[in-house]
């Protein structure tokens, strides 16, 4: 591998790390939100194929759907791991021709669905613990005896995220990194995307 192409790789595993970083923390923040119905769909194109926890959704359209039929979230990112696919040379409006490459993102971490028997809806408590009580210790505090579907779940979620030059100024998450210069120089050189979720696989863990 030349000297060219050894910078070239690092420059784009460096944009796919803070593509990740930018990403994640707009897709969950978004997802969190009272306005996510507004916001998720923004991030997915129409032809868009998500699976979620086994149940197959096509599309901006699928998307928003589900968005208005799940209750409200609290994720807890806890691992994000991402790589480019493609990208490097022969693409345009990027100083030296570098083209923003797809990126494969796989996030972990924990969920809670505010359902009405949700320990997070639940108000809190002043009574003391008792020792016949069902509840757990610790920062965490939840009755055992809720439904599976009120607790924090673990979850995995893999996203397949493209730059789409033809959705210029709508939509998706905008990502502008300058790489910094390889050790002979080089200059900088900065690198933009507009990612959308192409492909996205949801399911609960544990």
């Amino acid at each position: 591998m030349t000297e060219a192409q050894q910078r070239e790789t690092r420059i784009l595993f460096d944009y796919a790390s803070r593509c990740a970083e930018q990403f994640v923390s707009l897709y969950y923040s978004a997802s969190d939100s009272p306005s996510r119905s507004q916001l998720i769909p923004t991030l997915y194109l129409d032809t868009s194929t998500i699976v979620w926890n086994g149940n197959p959704i096509q599309g901006v359209a699928g998307v928003a759907e589900l968005v208005s039929r799940m209750p409200f979230t609290r994720y807890e990112v806890q691992s994000v791991d991402c790589h480019p696919m493609g990208g490097g040379q022969g693409g345009t409006g990027n100083a030296q021709g570098l083209q923003p490459p797809s990126l494969l993102l796989t996030v972990t971490g924990v969920v809670t669905h505010h359902t009405p028997s949700s320990h997070t809806a639940l108000p809190p408590s002043n009574a003391p613990a008792s020792g016949n009580s069902n509840k757990k210790s610790g920062p965490n505090n939840y009755d055992s005896s809720l439904p599976l579907e009120s607790l924090p779940r673990g979850f995995s979620q893999n996203f397949v995220l493209v730059d789409d030059p033809a959705k210029r100024g709508e939509g998706g998450v905008v990502v502008s990194v300058e790489a910094g210069a390889g050790p002979k120089g080089g200059g900088t050189e900065t690198l933009t995307g507009r990612y959308f979720v192409l492909a996205d696989e949801f399911r609960f863990v544990g």
